[in-house]
C-alpha cells in the first residue's frame, strides 16, 4: 500500500505554487530506505527539493522535504546561500523525526536558534534541536508497505 501523508501533500502543493509563480526547483538529494521483517516490507523515498523563489518575509523556509530560498540570498553569494541551506536542512531532519508535530514542538524544543551568527554558523546549528540518529523517522515523503499474509 502506497502511503502519502498530509505533510507530503502540503509541501508538494506549496512547491507547485512557488513554481507557478516563477520559482526554480532543483533536486538537492534523494534517499531511499527499506525495512524488511517477517511480517512486512517497507520502502521509503525522501527527496529534498530546493526552490528558489521570492519569499519577502524570510531568507529560507522549510516544509517537509521542500526548502524555499529567497532569490535575494543568491545575490548575497554562494557562501550565504550555503548557510541558509544548512539551516533549512536541519529543519528537514526535524520534519522527518516529528512530521507536522514540528510546529507544536516549538513550544518545548529549540526548533529555531536563539542567536543567528552569519560569521559562525556552528553556534546557530548547535542551538537548533537535532534528532538523534537512533530516533525513528515519523514521516517520509512517500512510503510503500507490503504486508505478508
Amino acid at each position: 500500500m502506497l502511503k502519502i501523508s498530509l505533510l507530503t501533500i502540503l509541501s508538494a502543493a506549496l512547491g507547485f505554487l512557488a513554481l507557478l509563480s516563477g520559482g526554480q526547483a532543483e533536486l538537492y538529494s534523494i534517499e531511499i530506505g527499506w525495512s524488511v521483517s517477517a511480517e512486512k516490507t517497507i520502502v521509503t523515498l525522501d527527496p529534498v527539493f530546493v526552490i528558489t523563489t521570492t519569499l519577502r518575509w524570510a531568507y529560507g523556509y522549510c516544509l517537509g522535504d521542500v526548502i524555499f530560498i529567497d532569490r535575494q540570498v543568491d545575490e548575497f553569494g554562494e557562501e550565504d546561500r550555503g548557510r541558509v541551506l544548512l539551516h533549512e536542512l536541519r529543519h528537514v531532519e526535524q520534519f522527518r523525526a516529528l512530521g507536522l508535530f514540528v510546529y507544536p514542538a516549538q513550544l518545548i524544543l529549540p526548533i529555531e536558534p536563539t542567536h543567528v551568527n552569519w560569521s559562525d554558523q556552528s553556534v546557530e546549528l548547535s542551538e537548533m534541536w537535532c534528532p538523534q540518529p537512533q530516533m525513528p523517522e515519523s514521516w517520509n515523503f512517500l512510503s510503500y508497505e507490503y504486508i505478508r499474509k
